[in-house]
C-alpha cells in the first residue's frame, strides 16, 4: 500500500495512527510560482525545484532530490495493491491532488486501485481515532474524477487563466472541493481596480488597521478571513516581503 499526503504533519498523523503502508509527502506551493503545462514530468520537477530555491525555502538540490524521490515513488505504484490519496478540501492541497491524478492517468496504475481520503477537515490536526476513522471512509477513485482532474490541470497549468474560468462552468462536482478551491486561486491574480491579489489586500488591512506583526497579520488576514485556509506562514511572509521591495513600498518593517 502506498499512502500520499500533503505534507511532513499529516505524515506523522498517519504514522502515529497506524496506517499501513509507505508514506509519500507531497511537498509544493503549487498555486505560487511557474506550473508550465507543455513540459514534461521531469522538466517540471526542474523548473519548481529552481522556483523553490529562488524563494530560499529550500536548497536546490534538496528540492530537486525530493521531488524526484517522490516522483519514483509514484512511478512504481502501478504493483501495489491500493494507492490512497490523503488531502484535504483547500487549495494547497486541491492543486496536489489534481497534479496525481493527472500523473497516474496517463503513466500510472488503473484508477481501480486508487483510493481517496478528502473530507472538509485539515489532517495535520486530526487524532489518531479520526484519522483511522477516514481511513475507514475513503472511497475508490472513479473515472469520472480522473477525467475531471486532468482536464483541471491542463487549465491550471495554462498560460491563460481564462482556461480555469471555462473548467468552472463545467460540473466540477465529481471532486466536490475542486471549483472553490480554483475560484480561489483566481482571486489570487492581480486585482483590476488596485493591482493586489485578495491575499495581500487582506494583510494590507489588517496591518493598517493595527500595525500587526508578522504572525498576528497572518492570523488576522488569513486564519481569520478564509475559509478553509490554505497558506503557510512563510508564503505569506514573502508576500509581505515582496510588497516591501518596490519602488513605493506597501509594506515598512520595523527591523529594516
Amino acid at each position: 500500500i502506498l499512502n500520499i499526503t500533503n505534507g511532513d504533519g499529516a505524515a506523522e498523523r498517519l504514522r502515529a495512527a497506524g496506517i499501513a503502508g509507505d508514506i509519500v509527502v507531497w511537498k509544493d506551493v503549487l498555486h505560487e510560482g511557474p506550473v508550465p503545462g507543455r513540459l514534461g514530468f521531469a522538466q517540471l520537477r526542474e523548473v519548481r525545484a529552481r522556483f523553490i530555491a529562488e524563494r530560499g525555502w529550500a536548497s536546490y538540490d534538496e528540492a530537486r532530490d525530493g521531488f524526484a524521490a517522490r516522483d519514483a515513488m509514484l512511478d512504481a505504484s502501478g504493483g501495489r495493491e491500493e494507492v490512497v490519496l490523503w488531502f484535504e478540501h483547500d487549495l494547497y492541497d486541491q492543486l496536489q491532488l489534481i497534479q496525481i491524478l493527472h500523473r497516474l492517468d496517463t503513466q500510472g496504475p488503473d484508477p481501480g486501485r486508487l483510493t481517496l481520503a478528502c473530507e472538509a477537515e485539515y489532517l495535520g490536526m486530526m487524532g489518531a481515532d479520526r484519522v483511522r476513522a477516514l481511513h475507514a471512509r475513503r472511497r475508490n477513485v472513479n473515472r469520472e474524477q480522473v477525467h475531471l482532474a486532468t482536464a483541471a490541470w491542463t487549465s491550471f497549468a495554462s498560460p491563460e487563466a481564462a482556461r480555469i474560468t471555462a473548467l468552472l462552468e463545467t460540473d466540477t462536482t465529481a471532486l466536490p472541493f475542486l471549483g472553490p478551491a480554483l475560484r480561489r486561486h483566481l482571486e489570487e491574480f492581480p486585482s483590476t481596480r488596485t493591482g493586489l491579489s485578495r491575499s495581500e489586500q487582506q494583510a494590507l488591512e489588517v496591518i493598517a488597521a493595527d500595525g500587526a506583526s508578522i504572525g498576528e497579520a497572518f492570523r488576522q488576514s488569513h486564519h481569520q478571513r478564509e475559509e478553509p485556509v490554505f497558506l503557510g506562514d512563510t508564503v505569506f511572509a514573502w508576500y509581505l516581503e515582496r510588497m516591501s521591495r518596490v519602488l513605493e513600498p506597501l509594506v515598512l518593517f520595523d527591523d529594516g
